[in-house]
C-alpha cells in the first residue's frame, strides 16, 4: 500500500498582488501532485480559495506608508506574535513569504530557530533604493524567486540563490481577446465606438483610495469638458465595489464598476487609455498595451524618505524595465488634476496611442520564459525537507 506523503507549507501574502501569487502557486503545487499538502498561513480571497487556512484577513496586514504603519503597530505587532506562534506550534517543511518584506522578516527570523527552509518571492527593489538589502536578504532566507529577468544578478554576488519565475502578468493569452468578445464587453457596459473609454485605478488599499478618488473626480470632472464623449470604467477587487459605488455616486459621470478578473483585462483590452496609480497594474497595462498615465500620492512623511533613497528615476515598471518614461508618471506635487489631463489629451490622437502601444511591445519582449516554476523550486525544496507521513 502506498501511502502519500503529506507536506505541510507555511505561506503568507500581505497585499493583493501577493495574494494572487500565492493562490497560483498553491494552485499549481496541489495540480503537479508530487505531494499531498497542508496549506496553512496568511492571504486573502484568491489564496482561501485555493485552499489556504488563513490565520487572519489579509487586510490586517497590508497597510502601506510609514505614518499608516505607525497607526496601526499594535495590530501589526497582535498579527506578527499570531504568526510566530502558529510557526512554533507546527513546524512546516518549507515557509514561503511573499512580498511584504517588513512583516515577512519577523517570519524568516522564527523559522531560521526551527531550521525550517525559506522561500521569499518578490525581490526587494535594491536596484530602485538600498543595495544593502541584498546583503541581508542573503542571510534571512535560502532562496528568492524574482519576477523580472534582471534582478538575480543583484543577488548573487552575496551568496544568494535567486531564480527568475516570471511574472503571472507575462502570460499573453491572458490579454488577446476576438472582436467578438470585445464586441460582447462593450454591448454589456453600454460603451459605444464614439466614445472615449478611459480606465481608471485608483488603488487596491483604502488609503490609496481615499487619497486618490478626489483627484481622479476631478480629473475627471475636467476631461469631460473637452470629451463630452467620455466612458469611465473603474476595475477594482470585489470588496472595495460597494464603497466605491458610494464614492463615485456623485461623480459628473458614473463609472462602470467592474470586479472579476477577466472583465478587468477585457476593460484594459477596449479602453483607448488609462489613468492608474503605480504598482502591479501598471504591468498589466502594459502587457494589454494600453496607453497609460501613471499616478501616486503619499502621506508627506512617506514621500520624504523615499526620495532620500531612491536610486531610479521612474516607479512604474514598464519605465524602470525599459529606462525610459514610456507611461508618464506624476507623483506628490505632481499628482494634479490639471496634469493629469494634459497627459491623458496626447492619447486622444490615435496616431499617439499607436506609438505608445510599438514602445509597450519591448516590454513584453524584455520578459522572457523562465527555465523553472515557482512551483518547481518550491518542490525542490520540499524534496530535503522532514516528511510527514
Amino acid at each position: 500500500m502506498t501511502t502519500t506523503i503529506c507536506k505541510s507549507v507555511f505561506i503568507a501574502a500581505g497585499e493583493p498582488s501577493g495574494d494572487q501569487l500565492g493562490a497560483s502557486l498553491i494552485q499549481d503545487l496541489t495540480k503537479r501532485a508530487a505531494y499531498s499538502y497542508n496549506f496553512l498561513g496568511i492571504g486573502g480571497e484568491a489564496m482561501c480559495a485555493a485552499g489556504l487556512a488563513s490565520l487572519f484577513p489579509m487586510e490586517n496586514i497590508a497597510i502601506m506608508g510609514f505614518l499608516p504603519v505607525i497607526s496601526h503597530l499594535p495590530q501589526l505587532i497582535r498579527c506578527v506574535q499570531q504568526a510566530k506562534r502558529a510557526l512554533l506550534a507546527h513546524p512546516p517543511d518549507l515557509l514561503i513569504t511573499i512580498d511584504a518584506p517588513g512583516f515577512m522578516n519577523r517570519l524568516h527570523k522564527t523559522a531560521r530557530s526551527l531550521g525550517v527552509p525559506i522561500l521569499h518571492w518578490v525581490a526587494p527593489s535594491v536596484w530602485a533604493w538600498r543595495p544593502k538589502r541584498a546583503r541581508k536578504l542573503a542571510l534571512r532566507i535560502d532562496h528568492l524567486l524574482t519576477l523580472f529577468p534582471f534582478e538575480p544578478p543583484f543577488f548573487t554576488p552575496y551568496g544568494l540563490k535567486a531564480t527568475y519565475v516570471g511574472h503571472p502578468i507575462a502570460k499573453k493569452p491572458m490579454f488577446t481577446f476576438s472582436k467578438r468578445e470585445s464586441e460582447e464587453f462593450c454591448i454589456r457596459h453600454g460603451i459605444t465606438s464614439t466614445q472615449f473609454a478611459l480606465c481608471i485605478l485608483p488603488g487596491s488599499r483604502k488609503l490609496e483610495l481615499e487619497r486618490h478618488l478626489p483627484i481622479f473626480e476631478e480629473t475627471v470632472r475636467l476631461l469631460l469638458k473637452e470629451r463630452p464623449n467620455l466612458h469611465v470604467i473603474l476595475p477594482t477587487l470585489l470588496c472595495w465595489r460597494e464603497y466605491l459605488a458610494e464614492k463615485t455616486q456623485h461623480w459628473p459621470c458614473t463609472p462602470t464598476i467592474i470586479s472579476s478578473a477577466q472583465e478587468k483585462r477585457l476593460a484594459f483590452h477596449v479602453c483607448s487609455a488609462a489613468l492608474a496609480v503605480s504598482g502591479t497594474v501598471t504591468l498589466e497595462l502594459a502587457y494589454a498595451k494600453t496607453p497609460t498615465v501613471v499616478a501616486y500620492k503619499t502621506d508627506w512623511f512617506s514621500a520624504a524618505l523615499i526620495r532620500r533613497v531612491l536610486c531610479t528615476p521612474f516607479v512604474a515598471l514598464p519605465n524602470i524595465i525599459l529606462q525610459k518614461p514610456i507611461m508618464p508618471e506624476f507623483l506628490q506635487e505632481k499628482c494634479t488634476p490639471p496634469l493629469l489631463v494634459e497627459a491623458l489629451r496626447a492619447f486622444y490622437s490615435s496616431g499617439k496611442r499607436a506609438k505608445v502601444k510599438h514602445d509597450l511591445q519591448q516590454v513584453i519582449d524584455k520578459m522572457h520564459t523562465p527555465t523553472l516554476s515557482a512551483a518547481e523550486v518550491a518542490e525542490q525544496h520540499l524534496a530535503f525537507s522532514k516528511a510527514v507521513t
